[in-house]
């Protein structure tokens, strides 16, 4: 077999470079970060996560490329990208660094069931949303799912470069649980081997992969390499068993190769983990540190913990949640194994021996007790979250909801108003029973409180949520809808213009800005703001549609037309669009095209009735009283109390009837 890398006997060596190589990731992580601070825009963050935007949205982005050619690397190298380029490599590292010069060293976890979680988690992070949206696509029942893949786009740079990141405190909070705690509770690198998703896919990618650490016949079997490993790797169980590492938690941080006095381990290359098999007779297996049935609670703890803690009051991120799960998994355990084990120990301190259980062990008891009622209050809050948006998620309503003659009760349907009252229960007790509020709920309530018609209690939530996140393009955007179906316009347009001043793109507030303009009879800021959408959107319909109108209405017909026109162009199938176009074009007494559009329109929008009485007007125009008289008749149908139609009919009828 061909030696890749012989153990270095210099005293620069494979631990220093890689170290120099951690450091030299942190270097960059800093400069593209202050290169956004300085900037504005930047290359989208080159973290894995990044990953589910592209499956959910098509976007391509950094994170997505550094996944997939860490993968390619992992499969041909193994995992060395983890072990030479991983930041959360480097926070355990350093903190197993700094707790052996403590005189601290934690012995590793060791279990057989909860090593699959890394694996869950990728599964639920990058498979499960695509599979959903295939499922979604193939039922067709959800409009907002009709193609099975997203269509790809260009994702490279941002300019919310930290939207995805967690806050400063939750950012160091990590860094301490994913680093410290993981390392002393877990052992080195317990966080890469119980809680990392991406080591889910790597971990799969690694038994593939044909370079690896392998062993020579030089092997005295010490077990000085199995010490030496900081990836809690049996080096010298395995290379006894098998001839080489298999393991896929192995980082190939070279510790193994540096430490072995006969230089009896290389990297090299030849058959890969998954086709190895044990050398007869194979060597015993190490004892199993728990049962089995103490193996499937720890992995029922790590879900009851995970889901009680991650976005506990819109805080612990998903990482940072898994890392806590794990360790709270397993101090629960040995909280557990006091009431009938007889030897329990958390690291070198013992909580129970043959005496009984230590003073130190009863305090424990206590603590752990407490942990797992404060969880399960926690999981009561977090309950009643999950119901809340899961009843949410089902509220349908149109446009209406913003005006102020929104009745709950004329326009909603009855399924769509008991949706509302159980989401609106369930956020009632999640911001009853829970320690603090938060935004998101205080956001979807106020929503909840719009539709029930309590415009009063919509404004508080809004307001309140706005004092902890005043710069959320959405609370701003929200407040505006209740002030406007209030009647308060003139307020309603300064919440507009504060979500575009912290979301410039925000077409939804954007559009109703302008709608409030108009409402407000401010017709020329309406026009210039109008104008600079377009500027900035030139495939935004609904705002080419809006500034010809206005435009039309003013007198400004033929800039209108055009930018009608231009509406149609981007959405041909918008009947608004084609009716004011119709509309125009009478004006400009173009009567066959006027008849061509507001045809279109009523082809588009059978019920609006005002296409089918100008239609009736233009074939007036065009000295086709038969048909004239069809089409209001038609409009009289879908508006009987509509007097001057009723009008143009009756003259209509006596014209025709006149006629010989």
């Amino acid at each position: 077999m061909p030696v890749i890398n012989p153990p270095s006997k210099r005293r620069w060596g494979l631990g220093h470079w890689r170290v120099v190589s951690l450091v030299a990731v942190h270097v960059l992580m800093i400069a593209h970060a202050t290169q956004w601070l300085i900037t504005g825009t930047t290359v989208s963050p080159i973290e894995p996560s990044e990953s589910m935007e592209t499956l959910q949205t098509g976007a391509i982005n950094a994170g997505f490329v550094f996944f997939a050619v860490a993968l390619l690397i992992t499969l041909i190298f193994g995992r060395f990208v983890c072990g030479w380029a991983c930041h959360f490599v480097a926070y355990q590292d350093l903190s197993r660094w700094l707790l052996g010069k403590c005189g601290i060293h934690p012995k590793p976890l060791r279990s057989r069931l909860l090593i699959f979680v890394p694996l869950g988690m990728a599964l639920y992070m990058f498979v499960w949303p695509s599979a959903y949206r295939v499922y979604k696509a193939w039922r067709g029942d959800d409009p907002r799912v009709s193609t099975f893949f997203p269509e790809w786009s260009n994702g490279f740079t941002t300019q919310h470069f930290w939207e995805t990141f967690p806050g400063w405190v939750f950012a160091i909070l990590s860094v301490g649980i994913a680093g410290f705690a993981v390392v002393y509770f877990l052992g080195a690198k317990g966080f890469c081997t119980y809680a990392c998703p991406y080591g889910g896919f790597f971990g799969i990618a690694d038994r593939f992969a044909p370079l690896r650490v392998r062993v020579s016949d030089a092997c005295d079997h010490t077990g000085v390499c199995t010490t030496a490993c900081s990836s809690n790797v049996d080096v010298a169980g395995e290379v006894l068993r098998y001839g080489m590492v298999v393991s896929p938690g192995c980082m190939k941080c070279g510790d193994c190769i540096r430490s072995c006095p006969n230089t009896a381990l290389t990297w090299s290359v030849g058959k890969p983990a998954i086709l190895q098999h044990a050398k007869p007779p194979a060597a015993e297996k190490p004892a199993a540190m728990f049962r089995m049935w103490e193996e499937l609670l720890l992995l029922a703890l790590f879900l009851f913990f995970l889901l009680s803690w991650r976005g506990l009051y819109g805080g612990f991120p998903f990482l940072m949640s898994a890392g806590m799960s794990a360790i709270m998994a397993y101090v629960t355990l040995l909280g557990v194994q006091l009431l009938y084990r007889r030897d329990v120990t958390l690291q070198t301190r013992a909580l129970r021996a043959a005496s009984g259980v230590t003073p130190f062990g009863k305090l424990y008891g206590v603590l752990t007790c407490v942990l797992v009622l404060f969880t399960a209050y926690s999981a009561l809050v977090q309950y009643h979250r999950f119901m809340g948006n899961r009843w949410f998620d089902r509220i349908v309503v149109g446009e209406i909801a913003r005006e102020p003659e929104f009745d709950p009760q004329r326009d909603l349907d009855a399924e769509t108003r008991a949706a509302r009252d159980i989401a609106a229960e369930h956020y009632a007790k999640y911001l009853k029973w829970g320690l603090r509020d938060t935004v998101d709920v205080q956001f979807r309530m106020a929503w909840v409180d719009l539709l029930r018609g309590d415009r009063d209690a919509a404004e508080r939530q809004v307001r309140a949520a706005l004092v902890d996140q005043p710069h959320w393009a959405n609370l701003h955007y929200l407040l505006g809808i209740v002030l406007r179906a209030d009647g308060r316009n003139e307020e309603a347009i300064v919440a507009y213009r504060e979500a575009l001043a912290e979301a410039p793109h925000m077409r939804e507030a954007a559009q109703q800005l302008g709608i409030t303009l108009i409402r407000a009879g401010r017709y020329d800021e309406a026009i210039e703001h109008y104008q600079t959408v377009t500027q900035d959107c030139p495939d935004d319909a609904g705002a080419f549609y809006h500034l010809g109108a206005l435009r039309v209405d003013r007198g400004q017909v033929v800039a209108g037309v055009a930018d009608l026109e231009h509406a149609i162009e981007v959405q041909p199938d918008f009947p608004d669009a084609q009716y004011q176009l119709g509309l125009a074009l009478l004006q400009l007494q173009k009567i066959d095209d006027a008849i061509e559009h507001l045809e279109t329109a009523i082809r588009l929008s059978p019920q609006m009735a005002p296409a089918h009485y100008n239609l009736a007007v233009a074939c007036f125009m065009k000295g086709d009283l038969p048909a004239a008289l069809t089409h209001v008749r038609d409009s009289l149908k879908l508006a009987p109390d509509d007097v001057q139609a009723q009008r143009f009919h009756d003259m209509l009828a006596q014209q025709l009837n006149q006629t010989p």
